[in-house]
């Protein structure tokens, strides 16, 4: 399955109220999304509501700064070649 069918797939296991899997899904998918790159912020970022409504609060922001922002950040510096610690 490739990476849109991932994101629809993820999106498809939220509305049936199934947090749990969307997480794991987009877990396995972000990383491939980063190599890849060109993703828009919200495919990245599309996780968060589902660790909130998952009730796994004290596990979203750990998620964020531990992976979910290295993963864009590689993203932007693959795609638009750039050192982002110039610019943060």
């Amino acid at each position: 399955m490739d990476i849109s069918e991932n994101l629809k797939s993820a999106t498809a296991f939220a509305k049936d109220k199934n947090f749990d899997s969307a997480i794991e899904l987009l877990q396995q998918v972000l990383p491939s999304m980063a190599i890849q790159a060109g993703y828009p912020y919200s495919s990245y970022t599309k996780i968060i509501p589902y660790f909130q409504k998952a009730q796994r609060y004290s596990e979203v922001e750990l998620y964020c700064e531990a992976v979910l922002i290295p993963l864009v950040k590689r993203d932007c510096k693959k795609l638009l070649g750039i050192n982002l610690r110039k610019l943060l």
